[in-house]
């Protein structure tokens, strides 16, 4: 069974918000660092069971997390190129509804 954890930038406030997401997935311990590099590893090597990372309104998330959205970001990918390259590991997918402002033509 996949879980999700949806990030959604009209309710996150703060990077601490995305980190409270991750840790209460189940398989997380309480030691979870709450830093980026630990929010990789909590998705590519502490997760038994698939779990879909679904980021909503994007464009009001990074308004919200300035430079720090383009880390996240980065996290989250760098979870889910680690999980599809080792075939015994639950998978991480990302799911972006609506338009990823990293993506976005300036």
């Amino acid at each position: 069974m996949t879980r999700q954890v949806i990030i959604d930038g009209h309710k996150i406030r703060s990077l601490d918000d995305v980190h409270d997401l991750i840790a209460e997935l189940p398989d997380v311990p309480e030691w979870y660092g709450r830093n980026l590099d630990a929010l990789t590893d909590a998705l590519d090597t502490m997760i038994e069971q698939p779990v879909e990372v679904r980021v909503l309104n994007a464009s009001a998330l990074k308004k919200k997390l300035g430079r720090r959205y383009e880390a996240l970001m980065v996290a989250l990918r760098d979870a889910v190129e680690n999980t599809k390259s080792e075939s015994d590991r639950p998978v991480v997918t990302l799911v972006m509804e609506g338009p990823d402002p990293m993506q976005e033509v300036v």
